[in-house]
């Protein structure tokens, strides 16, 4: 194998042909010194030396050539840089087998670049999704965090409720419906929710009268169900009903949370109108949605014992209400006070102390109003008035001085 052969070898391990190869032979002109002839110094003579005649006369050697070495490397260090030069150009010529098209491979989909808030170009687009986000944020937080006030009705809601039966709730509640004055236009309504319909003998209705129970069932408007009561109000009776019919209304109550609500908004009520409901004693789900849209609230409780046991019941079935973002207001009126009996007037004073809520009024014991209800008439007819019904008109009085002063600040808000 001759150098030709490498040559080509060296050229096909890198995929190349030798054909362009040329080899370049440099011509270098090599200044060799002259040789010094050498001089002849004057030398001293020398003391005589014994030599033998077997061992020859020894020349002194000649001096190298030192620069001649070194030339000589120089230029093969220079020929071997070109050589080298020549084979890396010769690497990198392209040939018809370098040229061949190459099947393209798939590239695989560069992952999505995330372009940082830097970047100038991005930076609009990405401001505005961070403040469209940040205010989805916010929105939503501000949804959790404020609850939203059910829809009310236009009448001002007056509930009056007790924590045990024999109080004269119904008494109460038919006699401030005959006082109360409302707006100019506007009409007093005064509607039993108690299924035991004692409410409409206190108007003096002693016949049967249909009431909210059948009218519900016949889903009628309660307004077809109202009657005159005393005073120019509006009294809606339970109505006398089958055991069944008071069941079926009451699995309705509790299948509809706004069934109340629902029932009082088809009687197209005005603002001005004013709408007292007497409810059961008990947990009923009538008590519940009417809390829910009261504006006023009465307790009604005698000055005794049994009263003041049932008071803290009566106000944890009240908390839920009181807690909620329009809650109503919480009234309690005494009623049955014996200013001659001690015991009644110290109950009067525990009472306040432990109510912890607004005292609206006290009713003093009145014969003349237990006699009216078996007399079939209205106590607050009589002239002059009794001291009971004097204390009722002054409760009416500051009752409908509350729904006034909320008027105007509803007025004034709008």
């Amino acid at each position: 194998m001759n150098r030709a052969d490498d040559i080509a070898t060296l050229f096909s391990s890198f995929g190349a042909s030798a054909d362009s190869y040329k080899e370049i032979e440099p011509h270098y002109d090599y200044q060799e010194l002259p040789l010094v002839p050498p001089v002849r110094l004057p030398v001293k003579p020398a003391a005589p030396v014994l030599v033998s005649d077997a061992t020859p006369a020894q020349t002194a050697p000649m001096p190298p050539r030192v620069p001649i070495i070194e030339a000589t490397l120089e230029a093969h260090a220079i020929k071997q840089a070109a050589i080298d030069a020549v084979l890396e150009a010769a690497v990198n010529i392209p040939t018809a087998s370098a040229q061949a098209p190459v099947e393209p491979v798939a590239k695989k989909p560069a992952p999505e670049t995330i372009v940082g808030p830097s970047t100038q170009a991005s930076t609009p687009a990405s401001l505005r999704s961070l403040l469209e986000k940040a205010a989805q944020a916010r929105l939503s937080a501000q949804d959790q965090a404020v609850p939203v006030a059910p829809a009310r009705i236009k009448a001002k809601i007056i509930a009056v409720v007790s924590a045990k039966g024999g109080v004269g709730r119904s008494t109460l509640t038919s006699m401030l419906a005959s006082t109360l004055r409302p707006r100019e236009g506007g009409q007093v309504f005064a509607v039993d929710l108690d299924p035991q319909n004692a409410l409409q003998f206190h108007f003096g209705i002693q016949e049967a009268v249909p009431g909210i129970a059948q009218a519900s069932l016949d889903d009628n408007n309660w307004r077809d169900v109202c009657l005159s009561g005393a005073g120019n109000c509006q009294f809606v009776p339970y109505g006398k009903a089958a055991v069944t019919d008071v069941q079926r209304v009451q699995q309705n109550v509790a299948k509809d949370g706004r069934w109340l609500f629902q029932q009082l908004q088809r009687m197209a009520l005005s603002d001005k109108d004013v709408v007292i409901l007497d409810l059961p004693v008990g947990i009923d789900e009538s008590l519940q949605q009417a809390l829910d849209i009261a504006d006023h609230l009465v307790l009604v409780m005698l000055p005794d014992a049994a009263s003041y046991r049932a008071l803290d019941q009566m106000k944890r079935r009240l908390e839920p209400c009181l807690g909620k973002l329009h809650p109503p207001t919480l009234h309690c009126i005494i009623n049955q006070l014996d200013p001659t009996h001690g015991f009644s007037m110290d109950m009067v004073e525990v009472l306040k102390q432990r109510m912890g809520i607004s005292l609206l009024g006290i009713v003093h014991l009145d014969r003349s109003i237990r006699e009216a209800l078996a007399y079939e008439r209205n106590p607050m007819d009589q002239v002059p008035l009794s001291q009971g019904c004097h204390d009722v008109q002054e409760i009416a009085k500051a009752l409908s001085g509350l729904l006034s002063h909320a008027q105007v600040q509803e007025s004034a808000l709008s």
